[in-house]
């Protein structure tokens, strides 16, 4: 079941990997974002998500992360997963993990970019932070291979929220289609039958 939620609703969940296992990261709505700068777009970033273990490691992701630009198509772009930056660069600090992409696009001012719902896997990989396996509540910005900024920071909301909204939706529908018809017969039958 497809339930309809807005951008605002979307969470992302990582499950960091390790040495012997791959992990993921899913994206379960749609997030977009307005640009407010122009360059190469290169990192959608999960501001302050972690405490930084002072390494930034890094995992390939697969399948390619997908994004349109300004309503278009879906565009495809290989890229990597970062637990975490290792200093303080432009509007980036170490707690920021982030998605950099690979030859990402150019955007411009007034540029509005849309991040898929896709579960994306982590290869293997040693000494990923283990604070990140999480689901992330906090904000997301969109910046170049130098930190700086493009656009605002979006709010992903509360887990509980979308748990709680997905719980009274799916109970609403659930009601809804287990009500019995009375019939004339069923009108007879005594209080609790």
């Amino acid at each position: 079941m497809i339930l309809p939620f807005s951008n605002v609703d979307a969470a992302i969940v990582v499950l960091a990997p390790t040495d012997v296992k791959s992990g993921s990261v899913s994206i379960t709505e749609e997030i977009t974002i307005a640009i407010n700068a122009s360059g190469t777009l290169r990192t959608f970033v999960l501001n302050d998500w972690v405490i930084s273990d002072s390494f930034k490691t890094d995992s390939v992701v697969s399948p390619l992360f997908s994004i349109s630009l300004n309503g278009g198509a879906k565009q495809f772009y290989s890229s990597s997963f970062y637990d975490n930056i290792a200093s303080t660069f432009n509007g980036n600090t170490p707690g920021d993990g982030y998605f950099f992409i690979h030859n990402g696009p150019n955007v411009a001012l007034g540029d509005v970019v849309t991040i898929y719902a896709a579960t994306y896997t982590l290869g293997r990989t040693e000494n990923f932070n283990p604070l990140a396996t999480q689901t992330f509540t906090g904000s997301v910005f969109l910046a170049g291979g130098s930190g700086e900024r493009f656009s605002n920071n979006v709010s992903i909301p509360e887990p509980s929220a979308l748990g709680l909204i997905s719980l009274a939706v799916i109970c609403a529908l659930n009601r809804r289609s287990r009500t019995p018809k009375m019939g004339l017969s069923d009108s007879l039958k005594p209080i609790g039958c």
